[in-house]
């Protein structure tokens, strides 16, 4: 029960498990030698084990305390620009704070009783009801116990989550709403936002190295803002807490673990279904990465509803992306990239070069490894796959772990010539 509970209220992730035990069976030796220096052979063997537990529980909570874990900042909602929020934190007290700075800048406090924040003319403004309680340049709202949850909500959204809210007006009147939480607890939120809640856990395991890598490679990407990492698809999909049993599991049980190549942080790309080969960095954005080069996957991720797909376009609206303008020759023709997976059109006697890519924007496809036939009125595209193609296949990812593989496995199989470790940077 010990390790069940320590894994999701304190932070052991740069510390690899064989020197946690070695810890341990030190601070066991030395205090059985100390019970043995300092009490008379006749002394009570419960006085002893007394003493050595006193060792081993200071060495516990001294590593509880002192290998800290990585708050993150993360910006929430920016996609709708909220003016208003309701705050909620059941069956617990919040502080609501001018500055991090202690108790002195302490202004109210809220027991189980939700309350309003505004943006107001460049202030925060905190109501009860329709009464104004306080004004904050600033608001840092802090909850009095470890691990506590609120809820946000408005007209447009809703979402639960951990740790600390802090808030402020922007430049453009509206509010801006930072989640400060554990990186382990953010990471929960983000394995459900990309995955969701399947049951194969070594694929939720990889989901978890490829986000926390993600997101400690880019910590620092909306630093401007005043916040690390934003909760939408530019950086990673974070809808909130979750609570689902497997996926917590699956990110504390690899706490602070990371994918690197040659000794960096790699950048771990993934999409929803490759539709049978990954495609290489350099085909989609022109950028060689050596790590992320094609790799075969038909037997990993077939089962997928996204493997194979068909959809119908009118022949206007195609012949609008293939001809953007009037200069164009009408003759063309496809040539394929070397993986096979995506290509480009290229047009007789001109320059002009149509990549897959670009038309798999313009024509909303879910991927860019396509095939298509042109009949008298549309055009029939057969495609394969969802997403850009790059790096983690998510649906392999669960075929691999339904077939018994680790998310060791799993990782090195769609990231060339990788190797993991733990993150180690201070804060």
């Amino acid at each position: 029960m010990l390790g069940y509970y320590s894994q999701r209220y304190f932070y052991f992730g740069r510390v690899p498990r064989c020197a946690r035990v070695g810890v341990l069976r030190a601070a066991l030796c030395f205090g059985a030698s100390h019970c043995a220096n300092a009490h008379p052979p006749h002394a009570s063997r419960k006085i002893r084990l007394s003493v050595t537990l006193f060792y081993v529980g200071t060495l516990f909570l001294a590593g509880i305390f002192h290998v800290q874990a990585r708050e993150v900042k993360i910006g929430l909602w920016s996609d709708i620009l909220p003016q208003s929020v309701r705050y909620h934190s059941e069956k617990h007290e919040v502080w609501l704070l001018e500055s991090t700075y202690e108790a002195q800048f302490k202004r109210t406090i809220f027991k189980d009783s939700p309350f309003s924040i505004r943006a107001g003319s460049r202030k925060v403004e905190v109501y009860q009801g329709s009464e104004v309680v306080e004004v904050f340049d600033t608001l840092y709202i802090y909850p009095n116990a470890i691990h506590a949850e609120f809820t946000l909500k408005n007209a447009s959204r809703s979402g639960s989550y951990k740790g600390k809210l802090i808030t402020f007006v922007n430049a453009q009147g509206f509010l801006t709403l930072i989640n400060e939480v554990h990186i382990e607890w953010y990471l929960c939120g983000v394995v459900e936002s990309e995955l969701g809640r399947i049951k194969q856990i070594e694929a939720l395991k990889a989901q978890a190295l490829c986000a926390r890598t993600y997101a400690i490679r880019g910590y620092k990407r909306h630093i401007q803002e005043g916040f690390h990492l934003c909760d939408q698809q530019h950086c990673q999909a974070y809808k909130g807490v979750s609570g689902h049993k497997l996926i917590v599991d699956a990110v504390f049980s690899t706490r602070g673990e990371v994918i690197m190549y040659q000794g960096a942080l790699i950048d771990a790309l993934f999409s929803a279904c490759c539709g049978g080969v990954t495609a290489d960095a350099q085909e989609v954005w022109n950028k060689e990465i050596p790590y992320l080069k094609p790799v075969l996957d038909g037997k990993y991720c077939q089962r997928s509803k996204n493997f194979r797909w068909t959809v119908v376009i009118p022949l206007t609206e195609w012949r609008k992306v293939l001809f953007t303008s009037d200069s164009l020759p009408s003759i063309w023709y496809y040539l394929p990239d070397q993986s096979g997976r995506s290509g480009k059109i290229m047009y007789r006697d001109a320059d002009y070069v149509l990549s897959d890519h670009t038309m798999r924007a313009q024509l909303r496809l879910k991927s860019a490894k396509i095939k298509y036939q042109e009949r008298e009125n549309c055009v029939i595209i057969e495609g394969y796959g969802f997403g850009h193609g790059v790096g983690l296949c998510q649906e392999g990812a669960i075929g691999m772990a339904s077939q018994g593989f680790t998310y060791q496995n799993i990782i090195k199989y769609y990231y060339t010539g990788v190797t993991l470790g733990y993150d180690t940077e201070e804060e």
